[in-house]
């Protein structure tokens, strides 16, 4: 049984030259990107403060995008968002991405949220996982910055589905990226993305999907793909910033001292982000705009191990946006 389909149409302006557009859905907050509910009967989707039992906390106050706010998902419940991403101004690029923080309560493997695409104006969809004609990879991180694993759906769309968090904690918001090479075979000015929200026969009373800070950005290198992963790795990632922005680089041993800073463009120290041993790998470093009260202006991030100094320039803008023509 097929539930109501409900869209969620958005459409980001000023795109041309610029390389950031966001929403988080807040009246009054950053909002690059205009957007307009379905207001269909039987819409599954809302945007407006969570008011469930595990549901209860956005990731950026006050709204996010939510499977209804205060009631648990039904049974049968096929019901998607669209997304309509202007994307002219963003294929000049060798990649270009989506990104969000969802978090999900769900029966695990059976019941989820999925993400497809269409390069044809909707004529026809792929799952973002199995997408063929812009290859992509997917970044899913817990809270800690530790990936995460994809599920298989009862109806065998690849998605998210179990619950990221637990009652005694409460919600984790998970951040995902999905990220495109640019192969020069699409031909489109429009990505369409659709959000889907599947549901079995069997009851759960559970919350299902919500989405805050969706962002669509064009870079030159994906921030963690495969190919970047080497000695001497290190990007910072959005950059200039938004409302946060991640560090990355790579340890090929386990080292017992390393230590990562921010310096304004004076010196001074601003804020320490590591300071001690870590195990070998990819290292993920969140900085906050907020916590670290970055004032608009230029910064220094520098880590020091195993001898090396590395270092990163960082932008925060003025206003929080990638201006126009690009940083």
């Amino acid at each position: 049984m097929r539930g109501p389909y409900t869209s969620l149409f958005l459409i980001a302006p000023a795109l041309a030259g610029a390389q950031y557009v966001y929403t988080d859905f807040d009246p009054g907050g950053q909002d690059d990107v205009i957007w307009a509910l379905d207001t269909a009967q039987g819409n599954l989707w809302h945007v407006g403060p969570p008011q469930k039992a595990f549901f209860a906390d956005p990731f950026s106050p006050p709204n996010v995008l939510i499977t209804d706010t205060m009631a648990t998902y039904p049974t049968h419940a096929q019901s998607s968002v669209l997304v309509k991403a202007p994307v002219q101004d963003l294929l000049w690029s060798p990649v270009f991405f989506m990104s969000f923080y969802q978090a999900f309560d769900t029966d695990t493997l059976q019941d989820g949220g999925y993400v497809e695409v269409s390069w044809d104006h909707g004529a026809t969809w792929t799952n973002a996982f199995d997408d063929w004609l812009m290859p992509l990879e997917v970044e899913f991180f817990d809270p800690g910055w530790q990936p995460l694993q994809a599920d298989t759906l009862s109806n065998g769309q690849i998605g998210f589905s179990g619950r990221s968090g637990s009652a005694a904690t409460g919600v984790d918001w998970c951040f995902t990226s999905f990220c495109w090479t640019n192969t020069g075979l699409v031909q489109t000015d429009t990505l369409y993305v659709r959000f889907s929200f599947h549901s079995d026969s069997i009851p759960e009373a559970r919350d299902g999907w919500m989405i805050d800070n969706l962002t669509f950005e064009a870079y030159f290198a994906h921030p963690v793909s495969a190919h970047e992963r080497a000695s001497g790795y290190f990007e910072l990632h959005p950059n200039p910033m938004p409302d946060r922005s991640f560090l990355f680089f790579d340890l090929e041993h386990p080292t017992a001292n390393v230590h990562v800073a921010i310096h304004d463009q004076q010196g001074r120290l601003k804020a320490v982000l590591w300071n001690g041993p870590r195990a070998a790998g990819r290292v993920i470093l969140p900085i906050w705009r907020d916590a670290l009260d970055l004032v608009p202006g230029l910064y220094h991030v520098i880590a020091e191990h195993d001898g090396r100094r590395q270092h990163k320039a960082l932008v925060v803008p003025g206003n929080g946006h990638w201006p126009v023509g690009g940083p």
